[in-house]
């Protein structure tokens, strides 16, 4: 279903396809109903937010108390991320937007799939994306403190005692930076 929303009504109703991109009603019935609809592309790089609008319709004339719980989905397992707690007006319109990281949870790339879960009413809503590999290059540390020039000594290691802080400043009045982490019991 990529390229799709999913919009279910309570009620009875027909079974209808929209256009590509568009999404999918299933029982769009005649009182309430909530949509997804993305924000953008369906198609993004790892480590970016995919966003995307929830909207809740009431075709009724009294108000309604929803509470959605958005829950994401990929090939390794869900999650519940967020939970909208909703009142819409009879004749009215409830709206949010949802942001989601899915490398927050998931190291996958992939298809994704966001469900839109509320109980009373009975609602339901879904709306799958791809996830595909980041664009950003990662950088790599190269030591070059042996070329640039800088001695250093460290001492040895005190692994698990406890240290706060640094600090620069020409500690020896050579007229060279020096890097200063202070150490429990140490001057």
């Amino acid at each position: 279903m990529k390229g799709r929303f999913l919009i279910v009504a309570t009620g009875l109703g027909l079974l209808m396809q929209l256009l590509p991109g568009r999404g999918v009603a299933l029982g769009a019935g005649p009182e309430v109903s909530l949509s997804l609809r993305p924000r953008g592309s369906l198609s993004i790089a790892q480590g970016l937010p995919f966003a995307l609008n929830a909207v809740v319709r009431n075709r009724g004339s009294d108000p309604v108390d929803a509470s959605v719980v958005f829950t994401l989905a990929g090939r390794s397992g869900s999650v519940d991320v967020t939970q909208w707690n909703v009142q819409v007006p009879g004749g009215g319109t409830s709206r949010t937007i949802v942001r989601v990281v899915s490398s927050t949870w998931f190291d996958e790339t992939g298809q994704f799939r966001m469900d839109a879960v509320a109980q009373d009413p009975p609602l339901h809503a879904r709306l799958s994306y791809e996830v595909t590999d980041p664009t950003v290059v990662v950088p790599q540390f190269q030591d070059v403190t042996a070329a640039s020039g800088i001695q250093m000594t460290m001492p040895a290691s005190r692994c698990g005692e406890w240290a706060s802080g640094a600090a620069w400043g020409d500690i020896e009045g050579d007229g060279d930076l020096d890097l200063f982490v202070p150490v429990r019991g140490e001057p």
